[in-house]
């Protein structure tokens, strides 16, 4: 991963966990266009990202490919 992709998605998260859990489902929406637009960079194929918040999971995705080829999607579970 670029340094420059780890870093945007540094500070994505960190705004992501500062806010309140009532303000997060705006974030939420706010973190998937970031990531979209982060992959229309074509910077990588694809990658899991999780934000942990006192112990609990409060965002998991994946985003692009985990195979290019056979176009499987890169998910949390990936």
């Amino acid at each position: 991963m670029s340094h420059f992709l780890r870093r945007a998605l540094f500070v994505v998260a960190a705004v992501f966990i500062s806010r309140p859990a009532a303000a997060q489902s705006d974030i939420t929406a706010k973190l998937d266009s970031v990531m979209n637009a982060l992959f229309a960079l074509d910077v990588t194929p694809g990658m899991g990202i999780v934000v942990v918040r006192d112990t609990q999971i409060v965002y998991m995705k994946g985003f692009g490919y985990a195979d290019i080829e056979a176009k499987r999607p890169f998910t949390p579970q990936t």
